[in-house]
Parts: structure tokens; C-alpha cells; sequence
């Protein structure tokens, strides 16, 4: 009968050891869970960090057109010797993350600059503050439509300053729309009218402003404008093209009242596809150009929307960490979302 005791109390302790280290690991699955989603974190705040707040190495690494074999040190933050450019980030330095760029910093490199590589993945998405739409209804007339970039929700009470810019008669002409002030209503709407033009060669810019929040937005109006780059001074065709002549587009501000004003610039080749202005403006906003045979208009933005990612696809990696900033890009200020995800544990 003892035997029997001594084996009954066995059993019983050990299940009693298995129960307890079933529910050990139970109960600390979900505090490794947030210790692990704490560490994502971190990880991100200071991924985040260095690239607004450090204008990385070389510290204008932008506008000397480095490869990226040539950088030791990740940032995107503008270059300047005081605190009062925090949260600015260099234009030329965030269009290398566009790859149709020629000088594209490819985001393995980021990662290995950043000093991730091989633990984490990352997606970057840059979006204006401010969604502004151009619909045209006529030669003339055209709504522009102000709301914000993930809500959608319209802006009301946004003022705005336009310009259309046009080719016609071998030069640029410069038109403002007719009707005074313009503003966008309660649904976020405004309709802006200028001259009847029979060109095709034309692009209207808007500066959109709303309680202290602008946007500068560029936009094709006619069937003979094509797409073109800016970068550190830099105009790069898609294909190549003779260009004849170039006009500068550049925001002033005086008092609360901001203006589009464009300045000629000459050109110079460097090579296939790839031309210099002779001079930049730090508020210039786009670059226009002209084909020698007048029969192209290229429009270069200094910046706009931006999605740089490590992996393929539209939507984030599930089970990342995202994080935002808001910084002045140029003349816009647009939100900086990142996502930042493990890839090994």
C-alpha cells in the first residue's frame, strides 16, 4: 500500500511542476510581448531622431552630389551652424530618396548607415500637411480642393496665392487669376479663374495657407508639360532633350501676404539629360524649362509626396512601430511618418 502512496504523491508533484511551468510561460508571453513592442519603439524614436535632427556626413552631402559610397553618416536635416533650423530637412538630401533620381540613396545603404541593417526594415512616408487638389473645368477656369492628407476632411478659410505659368510666342508669361482674394469655402473648396489661353505649354503653382500651416503645390495645366528633377541646382529629363531657356519660381513673404514671383535663368549642359542652372534661389519652389524646339515644357517641383521603403509594396509591414514628425520641406510643411519593423529576434 505504501508503494501506491509514494507513486500517487509523485504524480502529484510533478503535475503540479508541469502546471506551474505551463502557466509561467503563459503568463510571461504577454509582458515579452510589450517588452519587445517597448524596444520597437526606442528603436524607431531614435531612428526618427537622427534622421530630422542630423544633417549627417558629409553635412551637405545633398548639395555635393555624393554617391552614396561616399556618405559615412545618415541624416536628412538641413545643414546650418545654430538650433533655430531644427525640424528643417534639407530638399536635395530627401530627393535622393526618390528612385527615379539618378543619385538614389538605396535603402539597404540607409539601414547600414543608420546602423540597423539586417535587424529592422523601415518605411518612410512624406505627405504634405495639407492635401491640395487641381481639377480643371476649363481652358480658364479651375477648383482647387484643400482638405487634410489622411482624414480627408476640407479646410475652410485657406487662403490661397496662384500663378499660372505659360509658354507662348517664344517666352514665359506669368497670368494671376481674376477676382481678387481667393479662399476656400466651408466645403474646402475654391474656384480660380484666369485669362483664356489657347497654350498647352502651362503650370499652375498654389501656396496654400491655413493658420500658419503652408503648402506649396505644383501642377501640369496643359497637354505639353512633362515631369522633370531638381536636385542641388540640377534639372535631369526622363529623357534626353535640348533645353533652350529656364524661369525660376520662388515664394516671397511679406507680412501675411505670400507671393509667386519667377526669375529667367541660364542654363548648361553637363550631360545626357542632365543640366545646371547657373543660380538657385533657397526659396525657390519649381523650375520650369523649355525644349530648343519649343515644343516641351518641363516642371520640376522642389518637393513633393515621397514614399521610400525597404520592402515593395503600398501598405506598411504588420506588427510595425509608426511615429510622426511635422517639418518644413522648402517652403511646405509636411508630416514625416515612419515605420519601423523587426526582421530577426
Amino acid at each position: 500500500m505504501e508503494i501506491y502512496e509514494y507513486l500517487f504523491t509523485g504524480f502529484i508533484i510533478i503535475s503540479i511542476l508541469i502546471g506551474s511551468t505551463a502557466m509561467v510561460t503563459i503568463m510571461s508571453e504577454p509582458w515579452r510581448g510589450i517588452s519587445e513592442r517597448e524596444q520597437l519603439k526606442v528603436a524607431a524614436q531614435k531612428v526618427m531622431t537622427q534622421l530630422i535632427l542630423d544633417p549627417g556626413n558629409p553635412p551637405e552631402w545633398g548639395r555635393e552630389m555624393l554617391g552614396e559610397d561616399g556618405l559615412s553618416y545618415f541624416g536628412l536635416a538641413k545643414y546650418s551652424e545654430t538650433t533655430r533650423d531644427a525640424y528643417v530637412l534639407d530638399p536635395d538630401k530627401v530627393q535622393r530618396l526618390d528612385n527615379t533620381t539618378r543619385l538614389y540613396i538605396h535603402p539597404s545603404k540607409a539601414l547600414e548607415l543608420l546602423k540597423i541593417s539586417g535587424s529592422y526594415g523601415l518605411r518612410l512616408e512624406f505627405r504634405p500637411a495639407l492635401e491640395v487638389n487641381l481639377t480643371r473645368l476649363s481652358n480658364s477656369e479651375y477648383t482647387v480642393s484643400v482638405s487634410t492628407p489622411y482624414t480627408s476632411t476640407p479646410i475652410a478659410w485657406a487662403s490661397l496665392a496662384a500663378a499660372m505659368y505659360t509658354y507662348e510666342d517664344g517666352g514665359f508669361r506669368v497670368q494671376e487669376p481674376t477676382g481678387g482674394p481667393l479662399r476656400t469655402g466651408v466645403d474646402g473648396r475654391c474656384t480660380i479663374r484666369f485669362e483664356e489661353s489657347a497654350a498647352e505649354m502651362r503650370v499652375i503653382v498654389l501656396a496654400v495657407e491655413h493658420q500658419g500651416v503652408r503648402v506649396v503645390r505644383v501642377a501640369p495645366a496643359g497637354s505639353q508639360v512633362e515631369r522633370a528633377r531638381l536636385l542641388a541646382g540640377h534639372i535631369f529629363l526622363q529623357e534626353d532633350n535640348e533645353l533652350e531657356e529656364a524661369l525660376e519660381i520662388a515664394l516671397t513673404r511679406t507680412g501675411n501676404t505670400s507671393t509667386l514671383i519667377g526669375l529667367s535663368r541660364t542654363l548648361s549642359r553637363v550631360g545626357p539629360s542632365e543640366y545646371m542652372l547657373d543660380y538657385l534661389e533657397a526659396s525657390t519652389e519649381a523650375v520650369l524649362a523649355v525644349s530648343a524646339d519649343g515644343s516641351r515644357l518641363y516642371y520640376a517641383p522642389r518637393m513633393e509626396e515621397l514614399v521610400y521603403s525597404s520592402v515593395e509594396g503600398e501598405n506598411p509591414i504588420p506588427f510595425s512601430y509608426s511615429i510622426e514628425r511635422s517639418v518644413l520641406i522648402g517652403g511646405s510643411l509636411y508630416t514625416v511618418r515612419l515605420y519601423l519593423w523587426r526582421v530577426t529576434w
